[in-house]
């Protein structure tokens, strides 16, 4: 080991080092011949392969047998890099094992891996900082090198989380894998770049929502808590870009971050590193609405109005279903859009419930603020479907009830659609779905406010779609004729008798329109009028 009173740093190949400063020689990994996919645990909890690939971006884990080591891997991952990087691990100053699932709790991981090696004078210790263990070790090992304290570390993160996996859970069972990674730390010359500041945090309070006891050997995870808190982090950190971070619990979802400033090299790693973080997160695509139905966790989230009840909820848990983010609008009744969203959790969801009454010109930068801090992705599927009606034949109508029909069926779906392509333009994709009514293609007595707020959906479905085409945002309407929901309660025999299909129509079976509408199919439908009446406008 090297002592403060050491003399220059050397490569080696020889040439001297730049002082204070750390770099990643090599990297190198060992992985697991066992594989178990994603279609196996779909069998297991009785799910389609899609739905889990929809939510995580994995079709397969890497897996150890039972009989394997961490030790084991965590050495072949280490000889690897020290090969690639062309040092004798009798050259090493320090081993460093970042990992949660030792083989035993005592001895310690590294110094089994550095016996392996033949790092005779090297120190070793384990770092078990969970899913930041990788980081800390390097920010430990790289300080060891700029303080001059050793001129060559090992570092290697090796973990065989399927052990301790609760795979009676479906929700976190798929997000877990075996591997061992490793580097080589040394210090750095002006030719390649040193590793960045680094800063670390914790914030034990959440510690309960990742955990796992010595007596019951299972992770438990509270993956909305999870998330909720690295939203809270980064906001408060300012994402990357600022010079604070912190970790849930001893995890860090939202990753490290370290002081940079907009124009420096930093900052631009920086920022591509956020862009790829929000793809990774939300399905491993630029910016586009999903693979299609049942397949694509959604670049983006899904803002559904009027979605505590009726057709509403049918449409929020359907793109729930296909990988969105929902949130479910409501305006007076929080415990039915509790219960939609309880519905769309139990099936393996993410929904949650936002309060507005959507005729409020201030309605929207509200429900868009809930949701993007929520969720921390930008809105990209709108489906402008809360209405009401007052009836009346055209000479008793009142003007409040003229106005509260056209401001809550008409004007609030301009104001939130204005308010959702803000993020769409930036975007490059979009999904709008407009909730009419057949009552805006045919003659219904007593309902002329009804009837034209509906026939000003239509027309300004199709305008916009126009208008918006090329940036690749979709705007389409759907037009449900007889459907059996609230508003349709004591439909009278001689209007269903008028239905061509002569039954009364489902929400689930709007649902599955807009759905299609949503999705990646439909990305050349655009200012289209979807009937969905059992042939009662033909």
């Amino acid at each position: 080991m090297l002592d403060a009173a050491a003399g220059p740093a050397v490569r080696p190949d020889g040439q001297p080092a730049a002082a204070g400063t750390a770099m990643i020689l090599s990297v190198a990994t060992n992985l697991p011949g066992g594989r178990l996919t994603s279609a196996e645990l779909a069998e297991r909890y009785g799910i389609s392969e899609e739905w889990i690939v929809a939510r995580t971006g994995i079709r397969e884990r890497r897996q150890a047998a039972p009989s394997e080591r961490i030790s084991d891997y965590a050495a072949r991952a280490g000889a690897l890099a020290l090969q690639t990087a062309g040092v004798d691990p009798a050259d090493l100053d320090l081993v460093i094992v970042a990992t949660m699932t030792p083989d035993e709790l005592t001895p310690n991981t590294a110094p089994l891996v550095a016996h392996e090696l033949g790092a005779g004078r090297a120190g070793a210790l384990d770092v078990g900082a969970a899913c930041t263990a990788f980081l800390a070790g390097l920010a430990l090992g790289a300080a060891q090198i700029e303080s001059r304290r050793a001129e060559l570390v090992l570092l290697v993160g090796a973990d065989f989380i399927t052990r301790i996996t609760d795979y009676e859970d479906p929700r976190s069972a798929p997000l877990f894998a075996d591997a061992a990674g490793a580097v080589v730390i040394g210090a750095a010359n002006g030719a390649h770049g040193a590793i960045g500041p680094i800063v670390l945090g914790a914030d034990g309070s959440h510690a309960q929502t990742i955990f796992a006891t010595h007596a019951e050997r299972k992770l438990r995870l509270d993956g909305p808590e999870v998330y909720r808190a690295a939203r809270a982090c980064a906001r408060a950190g300012g994402g990357l870009h600022r010079d604070a971070g912190k970790c849930v619990g001893g995890h860090d979802p939202s990753g490290a971050r370290g002081r940079r400033t907009r124009g420096t090299p930093e900052a631009r790693i920086a920022r591509l590193a956020e862009r790829f973080r929000r793809r990774l997160h939300l399905g491993r695509r630029r910016h586009r609405v999903g693979r299609g139905m049942s397949t694509e966790v959604q670049d983006g989230c899904a803002l559904v109005t009027g979605a505590s009840r009726g057709i509403g909820a049918a449409i929020a848990r359907a793109l729930a279903g296909d990988g969105w983010l929902v949130g479910v609008n409501y305006r007076s009744d929080r415990s039915r859009a509790d219960a939609v969203v309880e519905s769309i959790e139990r099936a393996g969801g993410r929904a949650t419930a936002v309060a507005g009454d959507v005729s409020d010109p201030d309605a929207p930068d509200g429900l868009f603020g809930q949701l993007e801090e929520t969720f921390g992705t930008p809105v990209l599927a709108l489906v402008n479907n809360a209405g009401v009606n007052r009836d009346d034949l055209a000479p008793s109508l009142s003007d409040e009830d003229w106005a509260m029909v056209l401001d809550t069926n008409l004007t609030a779906a301009f104001r939130l659609t204005r308010r959702a392509l803000r993020g769409m333009l930036r975007a490059r994709a979009g999904r709008i779905v407009n909730i009419s009514s057949i009552a805006g293609l045919r003659a219904n007595p007593g309902q002329a406010n009804y009837a034209a707020a509906k026939a000003g959906l239509m027309a300004f479905t199709k305008t916009v779609a126009v208008e918006v085409a090329r940036r690749g945002i979709t705007v389409n309407a759907v037009a449900p004729g007889l459907i059996d929901t609230e508003m349709t309660t004591g439909v009278s025999e001689e209007l269903l008798a008028a239905v061509p299909a002569r039954r009364i129509g489902t929400p689930e079976e709007v649902a599955a329109c807009v759905r299609f509408l949503a999705s990646e199919q439909a990305s050349y439908v655009t200012g289209a009028v979807l009937t969905v009446d059992g042939g009662l406008a033909a």
